[in-house]
């Protein structure tokens, strides 16, 4: 099933707007704080969103310029452990997050009929339309929303600094 380009334009441009939403009430000791020896800080979250946004803009480029490009697995969650995320600031993050996000938001809002149909492979995911490819990248915001969500009801047994 194909994606519909209006759902995940409108859904990739939601992400900023939910994240500020959801740390703007938390102190900097919660932004970074490890719940888990496993579980990623809110601040490694959102700098890992922000790492995908380059990602995303990446494959839109090669989609766009070339025939049936195929994408591999990108190991992004590795870039998170390899970096000190945590001494990063958040509302920068935030920033560059909500930046080039709006700025892929606003180049697929003015793609043509024809650019929406291009293709591409992904090597887990398959065949899919630019919708399709944009698509992996709204489950891949959910699946983080989600993690986020449960790392806040982790974050209300630490005390707000």
């Amino acid at each position: 099933m194909e994606a519909n380009l209006e759902s995940v334009t409108r859904a990739l441009g939601r992400t900023p707007e939910i994240l500020k939403t959801r740390v703007e009430a938390l102190s900097e000791a919660q932004l970074r704080a490890r719940v888990a020896p496993d579980e990623w800080t809110m601040i490694e979250m959102i700098a890992h969103l922000r790492d995908a946004n380059e990602l995303i803009a990446w494959r839109l480029d090669k989609i766009l310029k070339e025939d049936n490009p195929t994408f591999a697995f990108a190991g992004v969650n590795e870039r998170v452990a390899q970096s000190d995320y945590n001494a990063l600031d958040v509302k920068q993050l935030l920033d560059e997050f909500t930046r080039d996000r709006s700025a892929i938001v606003e180049r697929l809002e003015h793609l043509t009929p024809e650019q929406w149909a291009r293709r591409a492979i992904h090597q887990t995911h398959g065949e899919r339309d630019v919708a399709g490819q944009m698509q992996i990248f709204v489950e891949h915001d959910a699946g983080h929303l989600d993690q986020l969500e449960r790392v806040i009801q982790k974050l209300k047994e630490i005390p707000n600094e």
